[in-house]
């Protein structure tokens, strides 16, 4: 299975990703910068850790997950 998520995928949004796949995390791949680009895609532990990223994110900490989730 392959997941397309619009914008920088961080490593631990991938592994939400992986893990929530309907075939296994071996058999899912991550693909960041796909249909559209909304930004940095960071789950809220890495938000909160502040930064550049961060700043640009137009959506707040909750917005990776909500994509990622989808």
């Amino acid at each position: 299975m392959i997941g397309t998520l619009p914008g920088e995928v961080s490593v631990l949004l991938a592994d939400l990703v992986r893990d929530n796949s309907p075939v296994g995390a071996d058999k899912t791949i991550v693909v960041g910068y796909s249909q559209g680009h909304v930004g940095y895609l960071l789950r809220p532990e890495d938000w909160m850790l502040g930064g550049y990223e961060p700043s640009v994110t137009f959506w707040g900490p909750l917005e990776a997950e909500y994509i990622g989730e989808q």
